[in-house]
């Protein structure tokens, strides 16, 4: 046979209870701020490692132009061998001259509140002359409250030199041309297996 033995609730059992049940509450937020700190650390570590490991120079504008943050990317592009090089420089100063206007007047519509796409040339800490194509977005610091200029930046020179060369050599075409139309002389080409005729000057 069972016997069942029915233990009365004293105040100080409940008060107890009561007691545990708080520190245990306790205990479950503390553990939940911790996994949401790891996870925010998680997230702001992998967020670091993408912008210091990624192939393209992304860098932080303040208002007056003055570089505030770029990762190892962007400093290898403008020849800062340490980042107290670059980090507190005015960025216009590396544009050239005859850019200088134009990526300041982009820079400033970026702080405005616009996104910009923008090619221009720079001479490196180093000397080094460089085209690159930059994809700016204004950027509001929640630590500051001010509009940043963020951008995404790529070398494109070797782009820019093809570009050129083949500028150059249409230029050269079009002189050339040019020439044996004020000849009085006959001049035509023909392709050698169709024999139609690709180009005749005035004279032809």
């Amino acid at each position: 046979m069972l016997e069942f033995y029915h233990h009365k609730i004293l105040p100080a059992d409940h008060a107890l209870l009561t007691t545990f049940q708080a520190v245990a509450d306790q205990l479950s937020q503390f553990c939940a701020r911790k996994r949401a700190e790891e996870e925010s650390l998680k997230r702001e570590t992998l967020f670091s490692l993408m912008l210091n490991t990624g192939p393209g120079c992304i860098k932080r504008v303040a208002p007056d132009g003055t570089l505030l943050h770029m990762n190892p990317a962007g400093l290898q592009l403008i020849e800062a061998c340490h980042e107290k090089d670059a980090i507190g420089r005015c960025v216009f100063d590396l544009v050239v001259s005859e850019n200088r206007a134009s990526f300041i007047e982009m820079h400033q519509s970026v702080i405005e509140g616009s996104s910009r796409t923008l090619q221009f040339e720079i001479i490196g800490l180093q000397g080094t002359r460089r085209w690159m194509e930059t994809h700016a977005v204004p950027f509001r610091n929640p630590l500051t409250g001010h509009t940043e200029h963020l951008a995404v930046t790529h070398e494109v020179t070797e782009r820019k030199q093809a570009e050129q060369v083949l500028k150059d050599r249409e230029m050269a075409l079009a002189q050339f041309k040019s020439t044996l139309d004020q000849t009085l002389d006959c001049v035509f080409m023909f392709h050698p297996d169709t024999l139609r005729f690709t180009y005749c000057n005035r004279g032809a």
